[in-house]
């Protein structure tokens, strides 16, 4: 009886379909087993592609820190054989950086690293770098579904700009009325203190451009006039009003002090050259292209026995002073200045260049030395900084012009032949209008403030796209020209001219 009540129980569990739940649980359990493995598979192949991704990162960067440390540490190769000497220890170091980063997922995936592809732009200032990877992340659970492995692929590329080598040609505007105050309250300070030709202009005069060496008019108790030397310079001096070619050479110590930190940031000791060529009348140099930035710094700080003046003692300040000579006569000194005197005389003054008492006929055009795209120190790129308060105007109209008709242009011809090796960059300081004018000097003052709206024209013509500045006030001069050395920086190496 219990045998063959056993054997009814049994048929009567086969019989019963609820026993299909337990199996469809388990095919079920089985497939989910197997999805949530491919899940796993799939985890472990998006981490290992990110973690190709950043080691394909640090190969391309690699290459091209590898090319610019070399560029950098030989300065008078030429950057092409460079480049050429330096690309395959490039891509060496490339796909060593790809395989350290990657690490096991190297391993994992990959039998051989990446190439990098390494090249040098047309312009010989960007380096560039790409790679491009293959990999097949292996499965655990995927073999289940018959998925063996993942297969991923990966690229990555950088570029960087080579630091420019640049030639700075400081062409500084040392006329008479660079004697001016640099700002309003040392206009009005000058104006009560100087009475320099007080017999011509009854009220005192805001320009310090006469100077001790040099004879002016003074009133006489019977009201004539006699000779006397002149004391405006010397005013400004003990009063300590900054003239305005003393904020030029304050703003280009400024500008000097920032190209040593751009020099500390590149690795650069010797990536700046700069000379400093006042003029008046005629050109000389003052300091002569060359790597050493203080010595520029320190030349301006001497000048007048650091007398705070700076720049503005070469102004025709009566002492001999490159190239100046003087002469007594009666107790009266009077100088020769080595650039001449008077107005803004550009065109002669930079179609003419003095170096070592020998006149160059083209100026700076002669003395831009080499010229290139800036990629290494045999090439480098010269930029002619302009700084003038005016464009072209004679000292002396007693040759016909008069007013609007006075010749106020820069000769074409200059801008035109320093642009094809140089950019000019012109900061213009506006003039300021005499008032009340003095119809003295062959009414040399209306003669002036008539040409004063013609200048930012003329010089804006000469100077390159992008490259017209204009400031008055100290800060100003002293930000613009850190600006134009920021620019030249960041320009492109090549003419656009």
């Amino acid at each position: 009886m219990s045998q063959f009540g056993g054997l009814f129980n049994i048929r009567k569990f086969a019989a019963d379909q609820r026993a299909n739940v337990a199996m469809i649980f388990a095919l079920s359990a089985l497939v989910l087993v197997g999805l949530t493995g491919m899940g796993v598979d799939y985890y472990k192949a998006l981490s290992t592609k990110s973690q190709l991704d950043l080691a394909a990162d640090a190969a391309s960067i690699e290459a091209i820190t590898t090319v610019s440390s070399y560029i950098k540490a030989n300065p008078t190769t030429d950057v092409t054989t460079a480049f050429n000497t330096i690309k395959p220890t490039a891509i060496s170091q490339g796909q060593n950086a790809f395989i350290v980063n990657a690490g096991k997922a190297y391993t994992r995936t990959m039998t051989t690293a990446p190439t990098p592809d390494v090249t040098l732009g047309s312009d010989k200032q960007t380096v560039s770098a790409s790679i491009n990877y293959t990999a097949a992340s292996p499965n655990a659970f995927g073999p289940l579904f018959s998925v063996k492995k993942i297969n991923m692929s990966g690229t990555s590329s950088a570029s960087l700009t080579l630091p420019k080598y640049l030639d700075f040609y400081m062409l500084l505007d040392m006329s008479g009325s660079m004697g001016f105050p640099s700002t309003s309250t040392g206009q009005t300070q000058l104006t009560g203190l100087n009475h320099d030709n007080n017999d011509v202009i009854k009220t005192g005069r805001a320009f310090a451009c006469h100077f001790p060496g040099n004879a002016c008019s003074t009133k006489t108790k019977n009201g004539g006039s006699a000779s006397a030397p002149c004391t405006g310079y010397n005013l400004a001096a003990t009063n300590v009003i900054q003239l305005r070619a003393a904020a030029v050479g304050e703003a280009i110590k400024d500008l000097i002090t920032n190209a040593k930190l751009t020099m500390q940031n590149t690795g650069l000791t010797k990536q700046f050259r700069l000379g400093i060529y006042p003029y008046i009348k005629t050109m000389d140099v003052f300091y002569a292209l060359s790597t050493d930035l203080d010595g520029a710094s320190t030349a301006i700080s001497n000048l007048g026995g650091g007398n705070g003046q700076g720049l503005s003692n070469l102004l025709d300040t009566g002492v001999p002073t490159q190239g100046q000579t003087c002469t007594t006569n009666k107790g009266v000194k009077t100088c020769t200045p080595g650039y001449g005197s008077g107005g803004t005389d550009t065109n002669v003054a930079l179609n003419g260049l003095t170096v070592n008492n020998t006149h160059t006929v083209n100026g700076i055009i002669d003395e831009i030395q080499v010229t290139g795209n800036g990629s290494s120190s045999t090439s480098p790129q010269a930029f002619v900084f302009l700084v003038t308060d005016g464009a072209q105007n004679p000292q002396s109209y007693n040759n016909g012009f008069q007013g609007s008709n006075v010749p106020y242009n820069l000769d074409p011809n200059w801008c035109t032949a320093v642009k094809k090796n140089a950019y000019i960059a012109v900061l213009y300081i506006p003039y300021e209008p005499i008032n009340p004018p003095s119809t003295a000097y062959n009414n040399e003052d209306n003669n002036v403030n008539a040409i004063i709206p013609n200048i930012p024209n003329t010089l804006q013509q000469c100077a390159s796209n992008g490259f017209y500045f204009t400031a008055t006030t100290p800060d100003q001069i002293n930000s613009t020209m850190v600006q134009m050395f920021y620019q030249a920086v960041d320009q492109v190496a090549h003419l656009t001219h």
